[in-house]
């Protein structure tokens, strides 16, 4: 019985002078498993051998509870290790995908680029196309003295302006009416009204919308021959038809 009063009065005094002897530095606060286990070996050792006993479980109890600590911290260590690979493995997968995703947008941004100068040079080029067909047509019908009637012999042509206007829709046809000099300019103005309409009125019932018909009644603004040339004047009673590409395409 005294032994064991000894045992815990000796523990309690060597844990007591361990622990004064770390206030100083922050042993006790990581390691507090190293001065418990400080504590138990002494006491552990008393009641085994006596005061060597103690003094040897004193030692081995603070080694084991240092031991413990030390592992703690290595666990955590561990722990935060881990975390951290599992955070750069992930950040390293989105840096991945980030730049695969740039890497897609700029493929993707090359195609379309790529694809409107394509469509840009077809559309220069189907203009130019339209501007070659539009330079290759003029229509000429000529009307007899003071008639807006078209004569048959013109139908062939017209059909031909009228199957281009069908094939490129981008084409509009424009319908310029004259005259010759005989007679006043009020009638002649509205002699190639008539003459105009004559052809718009062709147009429109072989299914030409109005909006691609430009009409221009000139009167004898236009006229080339004098009133005595009776040849000549058989130039200046016409309509002209020419086609042209629609400026909004």
């Amino acid at each position: 019985m005294k032994r064991i009063v000894v045992a815990f009065t000796f523990a309690a005094a060597l844990g007591a002078s361990a622990q004064a002897a770390a206030r100083d530095t922050d042993e006790e606060i990581r390691y507090p498993q190293q001065w418990r286990g400080l504590g138990i070996g002494a006491l552990i050792g008393a009641l085994a051998g006596g005061p060597p006993g103690l003094i040897l479980g004193a030692a081995g109890g603070g080694w084991l509870g240092h031991h413990q600590g030390i592992r703690e911290d290595l666990e955590e260590a561990r722990r935060r290790i881990a975390e951290l690979t599992a955070l750069e493995d992930g950040m390293t997968a989105a840096q991945r995908e980030i730049a695969a995703l740039r890497q897609g947008l700029s493929r993707d941004q090359g195609a379309r680029e790529a694809l409107e100068k394509a469509l840009e040079a077809a559309k220069k080029q189907h203009r130019a196309r339209l501007d070659a067909i539009a330079r290759g047509f003029v229509l000429n019908i000529q009307f007899r003295t003071e008639s807006a009637e078209l004569e048959p012999r013109f139908g062939r042509q017209l059909e031909q302006g009228i199957a281009l206007l069908r094939a490129f829709p981008e084409l509009v046809i424009q319908v310029d009416g004259h005259a010759d000099r005989r007679g006043t300019d009020a009638f002649n103005q509205a002699l190639t009204r008539r003459r105009v309409h004559a052809l718009t009125q062709r147009l429109r019932a072989a299914g030409i919308p109005a909006g691609r018909i430009r009409e221009r009644p000139l009167g004898e603004s236009g006229a080339a021959y004098p009133p005595e040339d009776a040849e000549g004047l058989a130039f200046d009673r016409r309509v002209l038809l020419y086609l042209r590409r629609d400026q909004g395409d």
